[in-house]
């Protein structure tokens, strides 16, 4: 959750945000290498304020990400 004073001042009003945001990790790969993740956010959040005849927006946010990770510095086994 935030609250942010975005730094724009328009007709003497400061505009505003507002947000809450969730999501998840799903760990991508094989048994033997669970080190990757499929990751999905949302956030619902508020901008702007209706004073001053100015504009107050509603916004929903998506984000997808993937962390690809993998072990670099395994030691080998060699037959």
């Amino acid at each position: 959750m935030r609250f942010e004073n975005t730094g724009l001042k328009i007709e003497n009003e400061s505009i505003k945000e507002f947000g809450i945001a969730f999501g998840i990790g799903i760990p991508v790969g094989t048994i033997k290498n669970p080190f990757s993740n499929a990751n999905i956010g949302f956030e619902i959040g508020q901008r702007g304020t209706t004073n001053a005849n100015l504009i107050q927006e509603n916004f929903i946010k998506v984000q997808l990400s993937l962390s690809l990770n993998d072990r670099w510095f395994d030691k080998r086994k060699y037959n």
